[in-house]
């Protein structure tokens, strides 16, 4: 790794790693194991800032951890950086109960 490399990172590879994050952490929301999700998906984040499908999950994993703070801070992140796929997130069931703060009943 050369000195540019060492002090700026290596974009390609952050984002590689951002990826592998992101699919971990995926996995780990299909199985509601919502804290080892929140990790993955936060250092996602951490690697590739603009990883819009990163704070999707991130949004609906806190939102399934009842963390709707975090949840919605999330959601506007997304908002900027893809309306379209933030537009689908607020008009799902797990989106709803994000945004207006209710709670899932199930039968």
């Amino acid at each position: 790794m050369g000195f540019l490399e060492k002090l700026f990172g290596n974009k390609q590879n952050d984002q590689a790693l951002a990826q592998e994050h992101f699919d971990k952490g995926a996995q780990y929301a299909q199985q509601q194991q919502w804290p080892q999700a929140i990790e993955a998906l936060k250092e996602a984040v951490r690697l590739n800032p603009k990883h819009a499908k990163a704070h999707m999950a991130l949004c609906l994993s806190y939102g399934g951890a009842m963390d709707l703070e975090s949840a919605r801070k999330h959601f506007d992140i997304l908002k900027k950086l893809d309306p379209e796929l933030a537009n689908r997130v607020a008009n799902s069931p797990a989106g709803m109960m994000i945004l207006r703060g209710g709670t899932f009943i199930n039968f």
